[in-house]
């Protein structure tokens, strides 16, 4: 619903019901919501278990979130690489199969796990501005090149298959491009490393308008 609603295909006169309509904004409330909790819990000193019925998907979302809320290293340029690589590509998410690039993947296994976590990121940035040293900008580069083709880091669906088909050796870095234009993806209005733990309010969430392929109007 969300993919037409941007495509402007279920356009009936009010968008923001329309918006509402596709869930979207209740996917991303309950993971917020859930990260919040366990930041709660963690930062009371109590033990968290997190695991999905796989482990590499919600599992990676909420771990992936709730050290952003965390640990302010995370929030940093270095630091948010290091998270994707770290929970994403070396847990085992099903990049191929979950975001579809391949003509081969099932529609059953197609879901944006991803793009969700990524949305949630720019639901947190938008509230704690002055918190993250890489801007929204960063985060679209991301998306888009995760379906461009024009780079191997989000290829297949874990690193053992990256190793088997050396697409290290064959294909590019997305974060050898990212790297080169560090300067249009650095927030100017960054702080510095602050050690706070940040709690967003999960029902004042934005349409992030950028990151679809044709916006809408809110």
């Amino acid at each position: 619903k969300l993919r037409s609603l941007c495509a402007g295909t279920i356009t009936k006169g009010n968008t923001t019901e329309e918006l509402e309509a596709t869930g979207w904004f209740s996917h991303l409330s309950l993971l917020l919501s859930a990260s919040v909790k366990i930041a709660n819990e963690v930062r009371n000193g109590n033990p968290v278990l997190i695991h999905c019925s796989d482990g590499w998907d919600r599992t990676t979302q909420l771990t992936s979130l709730c050290e952003i809320l965390l640990d302010c290293y995370y929030r940093t340029f270095d630091g948010f690489i290091v998270l994707i690589e770290k929970e994403w590509l070396s847990f085992g998410h099903k990049f191929a199969d979950r975001s579809r690039l391949t003509k081969q993947t099932k529609a059953k296994e197609c879901s944006p796990i991803f793009l969700q976590f990524i949305d949630c990121v720019f639901q947190i940035i938008k509230q704690f501005p002055n918190y993250f040293e890489f801007n929204e900008k960063l985060l679209e580069a991301i998306i888009n090149n995760l379906h461009s083709g024009l780079f191997g880091t989000f290829l297949l669906n874990c690193v053992r298959q990256r190793d088997i088909n050396k697409i290290k050796k064959k294909t590019l870095s997305i974060w050898s491009y990212i790297y080169t234009k560090r300067n249009q993806f650095t927030n100017p209005k960054y702080s510095g490393l602050v050690d706070d733990v940040l709690i967003p309010d999960y029902q004042r969430l934005k349409f992030f308008t950028n990151l679809y392929p044709t916006p809408v109007t809110v």
